[in-house]
């Protein structure tokens, strides 16, 4: 019926890029330092669906690295 919440879940990933051209710019952004911030934090998405990982690891927050001394 519609408007019912279905308990399969859905995998969501991008689709492969079209050619090299359009690889190198999603990876260029991802990176990038001097884009907009929601540009380079889509175009990271992106290279890391395209990677093969999945919605729940892309969400995770990255592992912090311990200090010395700490």
């Amino acid at each position: 019926m519609y408007g019912e919440a279905s308990s399969v879940p859905k995998f969501v990933r991008a689709r492969p890029p079209l050619d090299d051209s359009e690889s190198k710019k999603i990876c260029g952004l991802a990176g990038a330092r001097h884009a907009p911030a929601d540009w380079s934090e889509r175009a990271r998405i992106i290279a890391l669906s395209w990677d093969g990982l999945a919605v729940p690891a892309i969400a995770a927050p990255p592992p912090r690295a311990e200090r010395p001394g700490t």
